[in-house]
């Protein structure tokens, strides 16, 4: 018998200040899994180090699909599965991952047990295990107000004011106050008190939010959490398995135009009308399930084309879009860069002879385009689906809450998130290995920010090895234009192009009231954008003047 293969990383300190340790056993073979006589040798083995199982969480991904806590406060379940039927034993008896979290501060005494079992598993072998040991926190509930946090405690209603930069997140994790609140004191409380309730409500599905750094944190781990199973049945065979983004396709991604579809039609402007708002429901989350985008989960590869075709293969092209249509103009959004996705150029050549398009390929570099095979590509709804409809399951019978809606809505932007480092003074900076963001000059680092501060400067900078956080950021400018351009067809394609006044992302402002009840996705009457009202600017509704 070959002996296992230990993966260590002890006490490792995550941005937040929290220090995790994980300890990895990874299996020679997807085939096996974990089986619950396993599981129960091993917490007999830490047992015998003098480790009280009450001290632990244990819990894993079944055979089943689901998670299964064992222990939680208590003795370790020795009837988990002994005392049920054989069908459900057969269910239950196997595991794709197993977890055992610490709710204790003694992590140097845990890291030790741990790791010097771990060393004499050999009867465990081709078993993947994930020991994640760490310190159980109390929160603080936040807002921003002139560059200082300023917080409430989950125990304490005294306000606190601290700099963003020397936050106490040793003993906090940190959750701010969400849309619908005021930066006030009174509000603060009624966030915090409306927050305790949604978590409580929460944790009857087994997310206990509060545990989690902050909003971002949940959202991730509670997505790998869902997803554990669905990317091991998928052609790539776990989240693990997604490839690192190299630096020449992070340009890429940065030079396309990233954000929302948000137009204004300005012959609207400063005149006195009845308007008719429309806004699509959890419109990210629908349409990262959608059954038409896609993703790359593999390095693309760079390449240079000579004239477009009738339909472009996946991928990102450098070129020059020039439209002095008025009406194509609101329902698309340009590059600075003029770097676009397929699914831009392949809507721009369907309405090319309607909207006189023209496109133009640049031809002055070896290569004008970041392409993408089949196999480099997975179909989201393959990932997101199973997802969305269990986060929609704890929605639809807790409508109110909003950290359910947080966990859903927030996804593309935890999965996008740069991976940033703080940089404490100018010194520091010159010290480094760094060229500005979009420069191809391969340095250790890219300049993200540098905007000053009270005393100093706030600098921020991304590793060129690792630009994002996470690996699923490809699904970062195709998701986005994939987004703006069923906007931009829902519109064509429903002839309100005419009638289309202000686009925010998600959102219709119209001239003329429409049903639409007859779709399978569409916008719903926003009633509180309906009157007469001066349109003064795109930006905000608190903009608008109420008749």
């Amino acid at each position: 018998m070959s002996k296992i293969t230990i993966s260590k990383k002890s006490l490792i300190t995550m941005k937040n200040g929290s220090s995790v340790d994980i300890a990895i056993i990874k299996p020679k073979t997807e085939k096996e899994l974990i089986t619950y006589d396993a599981i129960t040798k091993l917490v007999s083995g830490i047992q015998k180090k003098g480790t009280n199982v009450k001290d632990l969480q244990i819990f894993g991904v079944s055979k089943a699909g689901n998670f299964t806590i064992k222990s939680a406060n208590e003795d370790y379940d020795e009837d988990y599965i002994v005392n049920k039927p054989e069908d459900q034993r057969n269910a239950l008896d196997g595991f794709f991952e197993v977890h055992i979290i610490s709710r204790t501060a003694k992590i140097n005494k845990y890291r030790l047990i741990f790791f010097e079992y771990l060393d004499n598993l050999n009867n465990l072998n081709n078993y993947y295990i994930q020991f994640i040991i760490y310190m159980i926190k109390s929160f603080r509930v936040f807002h921003n107000e002139n560059h200082k946090i300023i917080s409430v405690s989950e125990n304490s209603d005294e306000i606190i004011t601290e700099e963003k930069e020397t936050r106490d997140l040793q003993n906090y994790n940190y959750f701010e106050v969400m849309k619908g609140y005021k930066k006030t004191h009174d509000d603060l409380l009624r966030f915090k008190k409306d927050f305790i309730q949604w978590k409580n409500e929460l944790l009857k599905y087994k997310i206990n939010y509060s545990d989690y750094f902050n909003s971002a944190n949940a959202t991730f781990f509670n997505f790998r959490r869902f997803t554990t199973n669905i990317f091991k049945r998928s052609k790539i065979k776990g989240y693990e398995n997604i490839e690192d983004i190299k630096l020449f396709e992070f340009l890429h991604y940065e030079k396309c135009f990233n954000g929302g579809l948000m137009t204004l039609n300005k012959d609207f402007l400063n005149i006195e009308q009845e308007y008719f708002g429309f806004d699509f429901s959890s419109y990210y989350p629908n349409l990262i399930s959608n059954s038409k985008f896609e993703f790359p989960v593999r390095t693309g590869k760079l390449s240079k084309i000579s004239d477009f075709k009738n339909k472009l293969k996946y991928g990102i092209y450098h070129c020059k879009i020039i439209c002095n249509n008025k009406q194509f103009n609101q329902i698309f959004a340009y590059s600075s860069e003029n770097h676009y996705t397929h699914y831009c150029l392949n809507f721009c050549l369907k309405y090319k002879e309607r909207f006189n398009i023209k496109l133009e390929l640049f031809d002055d570099d070896d290569f004008n385009c970041l392409i993408y095979e089949t196999k480099d590509i997975i179909k989201s709804s393959s990932i997101f689906n199973e997802w969305f409809e269990k986060l929609n399951k704890i929605k639809s019978e807790n409508p109110k809450n909003k950290l359910i809606k947080q966990l859903s809505s927030s996804i593309i932007g935890t999965l996008t998130q740069f991976n940033r480092k703080v940089i404490k003074s100018e010194e520091e900076l010159n010290n480094l290995d760094i060229s500005e963001l979009l420069d191809e000059d391969e340095t250790e680092y890219k300049l993200l920010s540098l905007e000053p501060s009270k005393n100093s400067y706030s600098i921020k900078v991304i590793p060129s090895n690792q630009p994002y956080k996470h690996n699923m950021a490809r699904i970062k400018s195709f998701f986005s234009s994939f987004a703006r351009v069923y906007m931009a067809k829902f519109i064509i394609e429903n002839n309100i192009l005419d009638n289309t006044v202000r686009i925010l992302t998600d959102g219709l402002l119209l001239n003329k009231n429409f049903d639409f009840s007859n779709l399978e996705y569409y916008p719903k009457p926003e009633t509180d954008k309906n009157g007469s009202y001066i349109l003064k600017s795109i930006t905000t509704d608190t903009r608008i003047k109420n008749k």
